[in-house]
């Protein structure tokens, strides 16, 4: 798989959901149609934390999420396995947005940058989004035609 984001740039703003404050991390845009459809899989990871108002984590819980952060970090796309596309924290939740291969490989990758380390409260899900929709609904709207 070719590097799809050779400068890696990213976004990074505030929104809300559900009248809460969000902080949404996300690729600054799309990767062309042909590099989507290599990662054809979108794998959402959730992280469910009790808030300490807010919807923010609490510092212990910063620290854990920062744990996993470090430990996942770019080996997926190192290996050509997935690609992080967004992360999301608010409203009691963080959420990361992975594109990929196959949920498989992607769950098998996951464990193993995992060894060693005590569980966390994750959920998975994994749908086909070939247009990377997840992705493109975080990025601004282009400016209307002239």
């Amino acid at each position: 798989m070719s590097k799809l984001y050779a400068d890696d740039s990213w976004s990074l703003f505030q929104s809300e959901i559900d009248e809460m404050p969000v902080i949404v991390r996300a690729r600054s845009h799309l990767p062309c149609e042909a590099d989507r459809q290599l990662l054809p899989i979108l794998v959402i990871v959730t992280w469910r934390y009790d808030d300490t108002g807010g919807g923010m984590p609490s510092s212990g819980v910063v620290e854990q999420i920062a744990s996993l952060d470090e430990a996942i970090g770019s080996k997926f796309e190192d290996a050509g396995v997935a690609i992080e596309a967004a992360s999301i924290t608010g409203n009691s939740v963080k959420e990361w947005r992975f594109y990929t291969t196959s949920a498989d490989a992607f769950m098998s990758a996951f464990n193993a940058s995992l060894i060693g380390h005590v569980p966390y409260p994750l959920e998975f899900s994994a749908y086909g989004d070939l247009s990377w929709s997840a992705l493109a609904e975080l990025l601004p709207s282009p400016p209307p035609a002239a």
